[in-house]
């Protein structure tokens, strides 16, 4: 086996049914779990070797470091593994996975891992118009202040989306209200802006003349009254009627 980093195959596959019911599960401990998987992921770095190089390996306190674990914990890991036939220790003290095989892509999926695309080829997008305008709303740089990019589909859709707003009126309120708050008024998304604006307007009634706001009569306070006094005049002028 060629030794050596290899970074082409930055992952290893872990079989689920192996993982959860095989027997690693019985052999070492959760922690130790965590700790031996950590270690396959850098022998996938070095074709199934863990070690600083091909001379020299790492200490357990550098890979305790590496691995932001406790001495200890990487030190019984790496001793339960021996035991049980998981790791191999070198004449020189580098480790090695020993059934490494087992772990790493076959020959078979790595020529498949090789001849994917390094990038994807771009979905083809159709000459039609889109939908939803994709154009960049932006106001001018100079006085007097006006729209930029707003195109006659984004007009037909606010209107459709808000027809209770007068769309046109409602752009030179905002604009109106960006002059007079230069401060707020500065936007990273106008479309968003202008959105939220003639939702708020829709909801409030918009101010469109075929949509008025029903305006509420007001209550005649005295209409009882007067209801009252034509009664009594009326049961009065039958009283002095001579022909009752």
């Amino acid at each position: 086996m060629k030794h050596g980093k290899n970074p082409l195959y930055s992952w290893f596959p872990l079989y689920g049914e192996k993982w959860l019911f095989g027997s690693t599960r019985y052999e070492l401990e959760h922690a130790e779990r965590a700790i031996f998987v950590d270690l396959m992921a850098l022998a996938n770095r070095d074709n199934g070797f863990i070690r600083a190089n091909e001379q020299f390996p790492y200490t357990i306190e550098h890979l305790a470091g590496m691995l932001h674990a406790n001495v200890d914990l990487v030190e019984t890991t790496l001793l339960k593994c021996i035991k049980f036939g998981k790791l191999e220790k070198l004449e020189n003290g580098i480790y090695r996975i020993k059934s490494w095989d087992d772990f790493s892509l076959t020959d078979r999926r790595k020529r498949q891992v090789e001849s994917f695309p390094k990038k994807r080829k771009s979905i083809s997008v159709s000459s039609e118009a889109p939908l939803i305008s994709s154009s960049i709303i932006s106001i001018s740089s100079s006085l007097p202040l006006s729209w930029e990019g707003i195109k006659g589909e984004d007009r037909e859709s606010w209107s459709a989306a808000y027809p209770a707003c007068d769309i046109d009126r409602e752009l030179a309120a905002m604009l109106e209200w960006i002059k007079a708050n230069p401060a707020k008024g500065k936007k990273k998304n106008y479309r968003r802006f202008v959105v939220n604006w003639l939702a708020r307007s829709q909801e409030r009634g918009g101010g469109m003349k075929s949509n008025p706001r029903p305006v509420a009569q007001r209550r005649d306070i005295y209409e009882g009254f007067r209801a009252i006094a034509a009664r009594q005049q009326l049961s009065e002028g039958k009283a002095n009627d001579p022909r009752a």
